[in-house]
């Protein structure tokens, strides 16, 4: 059994490092969208799984209202003050003493999935600062400027001093509940934008961090099964900021 479980994760973490995401994406939307009920057949779920047709409530750029752009602007900035916190927080984690083989024969390959999604995330800064600054001459609204890393891991007691198998266990449950709400409140405000190009924007990010939540949240299940621990095992919560459950718990429901 335990083959079978590295076999599956390497496969997982394989298709991140070589650039193949398509059949992680897919299988971690499913997931994403069986857990929150509230996800619906819309023209939001469609920008959110990379769909380039169906209908929109968005309004041609001629008719885009000054306080349509601030909304949207004011919008995007709580999605870059997430995509912030995200890069502080994969930072930090980065340099936790969880990554070598002492840990786990996996921890140093997590690591390097961790710094692809990384990636991602300073590459999602880079888009949501861009189409804000493109909005500031007519809306004034300028991006929001990064707290710091202190301040990001406020809510997160103890992560610094984490280690071992267990410290890794809880650095990808936080990542990965970290992920789903990401994914959760970008799904969630994608139909109040006006502008088209917006909601496509964050109809990507919202896939991305579906994707993420999927890879890290089946790298939580293998780590765990592999040390030992159950399904049940539950994150400590005060490291989890909204108070839900682990999300390695979830798919449980989903499991195929």
């Amino acid at each position: 059994m335990k083959s079978k479980v590295l076999d599956s994760i390497n496969r997982v973490t394989d298709d991140v490092l070589n650039d193949k995401e398509s059949k992680v994406e897919g299988l971690s939307r499913r997931i994403w969208a069986q857990n929150f009920a509230l996800i619906t057949a819309s023209a939001g779920v469609a920008w959110a799984c990379g769909s380039s047709k169906g209908g929109s409530d968005a309004v041609a750029a001629t008719t885009y209202a000054l306080a349509d752009q601030k909304s949207d602007a004011a919008t995007m900035n709580i999605a870059l003050g997430l995509e912030l916190e995200a890069i502080a927080i994969y930072t930090a984690a980065a340099g936790l003493n969880v990554w070598d083989t002492s840990a786990s024969g996996l921890a140093p390959t997590f690591l390097a999935v961790a710094k692809v999604f990384l990636g991602h995330h300073t590459a999602h800064r880079d888009a949501l600062t861009a189409q804000i600054n493109l909005l500031s001459a007519a809306t004034a609204i300028t991006p929001v400027t990064a707290k710091t890393t202190t301040e990001y891991l406020a809510p997160y007691p103890g992560i610094a001093t984490l280690s071992g198998a267990d410290g890794l266990l809880t650095v990808l449950q936080v990542a990965a509940e970290r992920e789903m709400n990401a994914a959760n409140a970008y799904f969630s405000v994608i139909k109040s934008f006006k502008n088209v190009d917006l909601m496509q924007t964050l109809g990507g990010l919202s896939a991305d961090e579906s994707g993420h939540y999927g890879v890290l949240n089946a790298a939580a299940f293998a780590h765990a099964f592999l040390i030992g621990k159950t399904a049940d095992t539950k994150l400590d919560q005060t490291l989890l900021i909204s108070g839900a459950l682990p999300p390695f718990t979830y798919p449980r429901k989903v499991r195929s």
